[in-house]
This record gives structure tokens, C-alpha cells and sequence, in this order.
């Protein structure tokens, strides 16, 4: 985020107008995409967790990741270099 905002930002100032002042308020609008961002997938994160739960498909969802990454496991194991 150091390098991010200091080299991207600066170019939708306005010239002639106040850079300091510009600055916070593109700021503060990706702040508040990002909490809106980050609110609206948590909601659907947790409904999707509600739905897996509800329905008994979360055991067999994570029985299936879990054997997809065993699998994945001895792939990078007996995998020569």
C-alpha cells in the first residue's frame, strides 16, 4: 500500500487545485469500496456457510477439498526436479 497509493493517486489530482485535500478524499472513497467490498463477501461467505450447513453438504464439501489437497500433497511429493 506504500508504493500503491503514492504512485497511483497523484495522477487523478486535478492541476491547480489542492493535492493534499484530493488526496485524503481518494483516499477515503477506497477505503469505504473496500469496507463495502469486504461487508458485502463477508455476508456471503456466512450465507453460504448457513446453506452448507443446513443442507449436509459442508461434510462432503470438505471431504472433497480436503482429498483434493492430499492428492495435491503426494503430487508435489513424488514430483522429480
Amino acid at each position: 500500500m506504500a508504493v500503491f497509493f503514492p504512485s497511483l493517486l497523484p495522477q487523478f489530482v486535478a492541476r491547480g487545485g489542492a493535492p493534499f485535500g484530493s488526496l485524503v478524499l481518494l483516499g477515503c472513497v477506497f477505503c469505504l469500496l473496500t469496507l463495502a467490498w469486504l461487508t458485502l463477501y463477508a455476508v456471503a461467505i456466512a450465507r453460504a456457510g448457513d446453506i452448507l450447513r443446513r443442507t449436509g453438504l459442508g461434510r462432503t464439501f470438505q471431504a472433497l477439498t480436503g482429498a483434493a489437497l492430499v492428492a495435491f500433497g503426494i503430487h508435489l511429493a513424488t514430483e522429480r526436479r
